[in-house]
């Protein structure tokens, strides 16, 4: 059976949400709402090369942690007059964070947030040989608390998630009726998260889903975030159980069932870290309006770059649908 056959048939065998699901998140974003957003608008300036400007963004959100962002709003926009739609984006862990200067010339503003803990590190992941320990290669935070859920970085990323929506939401150049979000790998299921929990958001992008249906990829995946687990699972085995309870309850799939906007999904099944079965899976379960675009293993070049302008013409065209 070839790759796309086997991840096509994917389909979520979970059904029930865990016990105690609702109520767990309905107490976290409960203890989210007692932290004061302490927004501080910094340094502003021009991106000359791109003919946009920015503003820097700092917010506090859950066990008031600092989270870094960056507003960018193309200089076309008459914020005189009007307001801009925005994309927000959520990147993949432990990843650079890239945005795609095309869609500015849609006159779509980016707000871009920099995942918690990434702030230091962010220019530090680069190839190393063995003998190389002084650069980063894992953060490891997946691998902390894994059996204290509610300190876990997953579920820290999902209120961050939560955190940011509301931020923006309050800023004064934004269309609050045209705010879509653009997540990648670990930011896409942040960005099912959100978009279940708050109803705020006009549709969804999401490139390549992680953190979906880990019954089946937690053990598959080569991704940074599943190592890190997978690595923890091996040397405290006889938690297993208490851990994969745990992490039911973060598993994207749960969040799906309550979307009710467009949902586009791109996936690269050349991509050798996310296990594309459980984007599929979270496709499937998905009860909105939604499309999919696959880059196939049998392109004549396996380099996972050559994906990007196919995936970036996707998502000009659903975003110029369900933002214009």
């Amino acid at each position: 059976m070839s790759l796309f056959d086997e991840c096509f048939s994917t389909y979520s065998t979970l059904t029930e949400k865990p016990k105690k699901w609702k109520s767990f998140w309905e107490n976290e974003l409960n203890a989210l709402k007692e932290i004061p957003f302490e927004i501080k608008r910094g340094e502003e300036g021009e991106l000359k090369n791109i003919n946009a400007k920015y503003i820097n963004i700092n917010f506090q959100s859950y066990n008031k942690y600092n989270i870094y962002s960056k507003l960018i709003i193309p200089k076309k926009v008459d914020l005189k007059n009007s307001k801009s739609s925005v994309i927000v984006l959520f990147p993949d862990y432990f990843k650079n964070i890239n945005f795609y200067e095309d869609l500015l010339k849609e006159e779509f503003a980016y707000f871009i947030i920099r995942l918690r803990g990434h702030e230091n590190y962010i220019d530090l992941r680069k190839p190393v040989s063995d003998s190389d320990q002084s650069v980063i290669k894992s953060y490891g935070f997946f691998s902390e608390n894994l059996l204290h859920i509610k300190n876990y970085y997953m579920k820290n990323l999902y209120l961050d998630a939560y955190r940011a929506l509301e931020v923006i939401r309050l800023q004064k150049e934004i269309d609050t009726s045209k705010i879509a979000i653009w997540g990648t790998g670990i930011g896409a299921a942040m960005a099912v998260f959100v978009s279940s929990f708050m109803k705020r958001t006009s549709a969804l992008f999401l490139e390549n889903p992680s953190f979906s249906h880990l019954a089946v990829t937690q053990n598959i995946s080569k991704s940074d975030y599943a190592r890190e687990i997978n690595k923890y699972l091996k040397v405290n085995n006889s938690a297993r159980i208490s851990i994969k309870s745990n992490l039911s309850i973060l598993d994207a799939m749960y969040f799906a069932d309550d979307l009710d906007i467009p949902v586009c999904m791109g996936i690269d099944l050349r991509n050798k870290e996310t296990a594309p079965h459980g984007g599929f899976a979270l496709f499937h379960r998905l009860p909105s309006e939604k499309d999919m675009h696959i880059i196939t293993e049998n392109l004549s070049s396996d380099s996972v770059k050559e994906s990007e302008p196919l995936l970036i013409d996707a998502a000009k065209e659903f975003f110029i649908k369900n933002l214009k």
